[in-house]
């Protein structure tokens, strides 16, 4: 916790060996968001080496969650932007819940 927001910071590989856990997570982050009614969840991918698309997805259902049902808190996820699979990809999420997402630029270190 920062204030009114909720930090996670994400590294490394998110592969098929971590699918069920990333889900499980962003649910419960999802509750303790709402629990606390922060305004913001900050997701630090700048050091995620790589994502497979079956985590991609459990990150496309969380948005579209907080989407449909109306979430009072937004998400911003911090990229590196010498990760190419991150801008293509967190592109992808913020046309997809622009009124929820959105992106900030930062070299990883």
């Amino acid at each position: 916790m920062d204030g009114q927001r909720i930090k996670v910071t994400a590294w490394g590989y998110a592969d098929m060996r971590c699918q069920a856990a990333l889900h499980e997570f962003l649910v419960a982050l999802d509750a303790e968001a709402l629990r606390l009614t922060v305004e913001e969840v900050s997701v630090d991918i700048r050091t995620l080496d790589f994502m497979s698309s079956g985590c991609f997805k459990h990150f496309v259902t969380w948005l579209a969650t907080a989407k449909q049902q109306g979430r009072t808190y937004k998400i911003v996820f911090v990229s590196n932007p010498a990760q190419h699979w991150q801008k293509l990809s967190l592109r992808a999420l913020t046309c997809f819940a622009p009124d929820v997402v959105s992106v900030k630029e930062v070299t990883a270190g």
